[in-house]
């Protein structure tokens, strides 16, 4: 059944890629229509002129190294370019992620929860609309549900760790900033998990976090260090300045309340709230029971922290 879900899902994601976006979701502006473009600009210049910069533009050198770009690449080479084909990139990634999701699911799952989750993921109207456009956060998806995969299955093991800190790492440097929040949610999954080497687990996670983010760095930018570190800061606190719900405690808590509400994400996908109150619910009831966190599958541990780890440190933005 989950792959029925799949498969209707991918049929229903790239039918009409090339029609306007919902207007309610930029508002009184055009980012769904303009901003998708400069990810995958310098696959469409590979594709069609034989160089990825030919104007020889290093602002933009951060995108150039995204995994969107590299996918963008590939399938560029095989389709043509299209505004079409460009969309199409965001359905490989963003599918392409269900799927690992998935893959971690079924280790712990019975098949019912593999099917509620792609269902609840391809019928998400706000994963709908930006799935379906070549941004960097379908890259991000793609590589934290890679991170998810392999926690699942091999979380733990010494190099299962290794692998998934390392993962953390690229999905910060080839996806969004932002991706170096499953960190915390990683090595918060290996603390709880109740395993007898979980220490050892969590310090060699974090160790492969920080050699490959190192290592990556000096291999995508050592030529563009300049370059790639002015765009990040004009980009976070250049662009918007200091988070506000980093300003004050008040600040933090009203930040923290509100989200979701402010950025309209709940009032558009209710259903997100609807889970979140039903997931807290249910983790409530299993302490009270004087059950531990342990016990549960390390696929949910990952997701709960996963989830805490993302609204906490998303919130003070927003």
């Amino acid at each position: 059944m989950t792959l029925v879900v799949l498969v209707g899902g991918f049929i229903f994601w790239q039918s009409d890629l090339t029609s306007d976006p919902p207007m309610y979701y930029s508002g009184l502006g055009q980012s769904l229509s303009t901003d998708p473009a400069q990810y995958v600009f310098h696959a469409r210049n590979q594709a069609l002129f034989g160089q990825s910069d030919p104007y020889d533009y290093p602002r933009w050198t951060v995108y150039q190294h995204s995994l969107t770009s590299l996918v963008g690449h590939i399938w560029f080479s095989v389709a043509g370019v299209s505004l079409k084909q460009a969309n199409m990139v965001g359905v490989i990634l963003s599918l392409g992620g269900l799927l690992l999701l998935i893959l971690g699911l079924a280790r712990h799952h019975r098949p019912w929860v593999t099917t509620a989750v792609a269902l609840c993921f391809v019928l998400n109207v706000t994963l709908l609309t930006y799935g379906r456009l070549s941004y960097l956060e379908n890259g991000l998806i793609f590589i934290a549900a890679l991170v998810f995969f392999v926690y699942s299955w091999w979380g733990d093991r010494i190099w299962g760790m290794a692998l998934a800190g390392g993962l953390v790492a690229v999905t910060m440097l080839a996806g969004k900033l932002f991706g170096a929040l499953l960190l915390p949610a990683l090595v918060l999954s290996a603390l709880f998990s109740g395993h007898a080497r979980r220490w050892k687990l969590t310090v060699t996670a974090i160790g492969a976090f920080l050699l490959t983010s190192v290592g990556t760095i000096l291999l995508l930018y050592g030529r563009d260090m300049k370059a790639a570190l002015g765009y990040i800061g004009e980009q976070s606190y250049g662009l918007r300045g200091f988070p506000e719900g980093l300003s004050s405690p008040w600040g933090f808590f009203e930040h923290l309340i509100s989200y979701g509400f402010i950025n309209h994400l709940f009032y558009i996908d209710p259903d997100l709230l609807l889970f979140l109150f039903a997931g807290v619910f249910l983790l409530i009831l299993h302490l009270n029971r004087g059950c531990k966190i342990s016990v549960l599958s390390p696929a949910t541990v990952f997701s709960m922290f996963w989830l805490l780890a993302a609204i906490v440190g998303l919130m003070p933005l927003n």
